[in-house]
């Protein structure tokens, strides 16, 4: 090598919580100069940040360099949003993907209630739904695979 010291990118793509017109987005993304002068708009409700020459100059972490990007959205427009962090913009962008409000459950190959050991809810607001799928794994590593299955719907 010649000497040229090599830095790796750090871009970030963010997904923003909110809808927004035109005009709100570009409100929105507007702040993010402030982080970094590298800001590509991902309309209609993402932001991706180049944050390689970010991190030397507020001497932060790639992680907390994003927070301060999530922070400022939050406290300047109320907008929550979710960030995916990687080398380059495909994977940040995936990375995004991976975090949900939301998720779907089929209703097929149903069993009978009551050979169910405990219904759960799922309800968003219900703490226990948090942990529902760890408390799932941890049955079937006790008990078996099988311990877990599908319920039909109660009468």
């Amino acid at each position: 090598m010649n000497g040229m010291i090599t830095r790796h990118r750090h871009i970030a793509h963010l997904c923003l919580h909110a809808v927004l017109t035109g005009d709100q987005y570009a409100d929105a993304i507007e702040p993010m100069p402030g982080v970094t002068p590298h800001v590509q708009a991902v309309p209609p409700n993402a932001v991706q940040l180049d944050l390689t020459s970010a991190l030397r100059y507020f001497d932060l972490s790639p992680y907390n360099v994003v927070q301060l990007a999530k922070i400022r959205l939050k406290a300047l427009y109320g907008i929550d949003s979710s960030a995916g962090l990687a080398g380059n913009r495909m994977p940040a962008a995936m990375a995004a993907d991976a975090s949900f409000r939301a998720f779907a459950i089929r209703a097929d190959a149903l069993l009978p209630a009551d050979s169910a050991y405990r219904q759960l809810s799922m309800d968003p607001g219900d703490d226990r739904a948090r942990v529902a799928e760890a408390a799932a794994d941890r049955a079937r590593r006790r008990f078996g695979p099988w311990v877990i299955r599908p319920a039909t719907l109660a009468d």
